[in-house]
C-alpha cells in the first residue's frame, strides 16, 4: 500500500495557531495607540496604525497560506502521482512526467517542481519524509526508463539538501523543550545583565554605555543559538560522509554522534560564556 505524505503537523495546524498569534499582536498594538492615543504625534499615531495594517494582512496571507496546506495530501501509486489539494485531486500517470525542476540553496532547504501535461505541482521540502517521497518518485520513473526527466547531478545534490533538513528538523522537535529552554534562560540573563550593569552608575555613565550593554546583552542572548549552529555544521558533515550516492536507501540519523556533539558544545560553551561575561563585564562595566 503505497504511503501518504502530508506537510508537518505543526504546519497543518498553523491555520488556528497563526490567526491567534497575529490577532494578540494587533490587539496589543490597539491597546498602545489607545492608551497612548493623547501622546501620540499625528506621525506616530499613523504609522503606528501602518503598522497594525501591515500586521493583519500579513497574518491574513499566513493563515491563507497554512489553511491551503493543510488540505495538501500526496501519494505514490502502482501507477500514477497523485496530488490532492483543498480543490481537486491531480492524479498523473508516471509516463506522463515531463520534467522534474530543484530549486534549493545547499544544505538549508528548497523545494521541486513536477511538471507534466502542462500543469506544475509545487514539492517544497516542509512535506514530511520528503526524501522518502523523492527518493521512491525517482525508482517509479527509473523503473519505467525515464531517468531523462530529470538531471542526476541536481538530483543527488538537492538530496543531500533534503536529508540535511529532514535530520535537522527532526532533531529541533525532539529537543524542542530543551532549546526553548535555553534560548530563555539566555535571554533572561542577558535582561538581568542590563538592569544589575545599571546599578550605583550615574546617568550619564549610562547614556555613553548604552550601545555597549545592549550588544553585549544580545551577545549574551544569542550565545546559544551560535553554539546550536556550530554543532549543527559537525553533525551535517559525519552525516554528508556517510551518505552513498546515488542513494537507494534513506540514511537514519546516528542519535548517539547528536547527543555526544550537543554535550560537548554545551560543556565548552558554558565555559566560554563564563569568560565572556567575566571579561567584559570587568573590562567595560566595573
Amino acid at each position: 500500500m503505497s504511503q501518504e505524505y502530508h506537510y508537518y503537523p505543526f504546519m497543518q495546524k498553523g491555520k488556528y495557531w497563526v490567526p491567534c498569534l497575529m490577532g494578540i499582536m494587533v490587539l496589543l498594538m490597539l491597546s498602545v495607540i489607545v492608551l497612548d492615543y493623547n501622546q501620540l504625534s499625528p506621525y506616530e499615531f499613523w504609522s503606528s496604525v501602518g503598522v497594525v495594517l501591515t500586521l493583519t494582512l500579513f497574518g491574513i496571507f499566513i493563515s491563507y497560506t497554512y489553511n491551503r496546506i493543510s488540505y495538501v495530501s500526496i501519494k505514490l501509486e502502482e501507477g500514477s502521482f497523485c496530488y490532492v489539494n483543498k480543490h481537486q485531486e491531480i492524479r498523473i500517470p508516471y509516463e506522463k512526467i515531463e520534467r522534474l525542476v530543484f530549486y534549493h540553496i545547499p544544505y538549508l532547504g528548497g523545494a521541486m517542481t513536477l511538471i507534466a501535461n502542462g500543469q506544475k505541482i509545487l514539492l517544497p521540502m516542509a512535506i514530511m519524509k520528503f526524501p522518502q517521497l523523492l527518493l521512491e518518485l525517482k525508482k517509479e520513473l527509473d523503473s519505467r526508463g525515464m531517468d531523462h526527466v530529470y538531471s542526476e547531478k541536481k538530483f543527488n545534490s538537492y538530496f543531500k539538501t533534503s536529508i540535511v533538513c529532514w535530520h535537522g528538523l527532526q532533531r529541533i522537535l525532539q529537543y524542542k523543550i530543551k532549546i526553548a529552554l535555553l534560548l530563555l534562560s539566555s535571554l533572561f540573563v542577558g535582561i538581568c545583565y542590563i538592569y544589575l550593569s545599571m546599578a550605583g552608575q550615574d546617568i550619564n555613565h549610562i547614556q555613553e554605555t548604552k550601545v555597549l550593554r545592549l550588544s553585549l546583552a544580545l551577545l549574551l542572548s544569542t550565545f546559544p543559538i551560535f553554539l546550536y549552529v556550530i554543532s549543527e555544521v559537525y553533525i551535517v558533515r559525519k552525516d554528508l560522509k556517510e551518505l552513498k550516492l546515488p542513494p537507494d536507501d534513506i540514511p537514519a540519523r546516528n542519535e548517539i554522534y547528536e547527543r555526544k556533539v550537543y554535550l560537548i558544545a554545551l560543556v565548552l560553551g558554558l565555559y566560554v560564556y563564563d569568560i565572556i561575561y567575566e571579561l567584559l563585564i570587568s573590562a567595560y562595566i566595573r
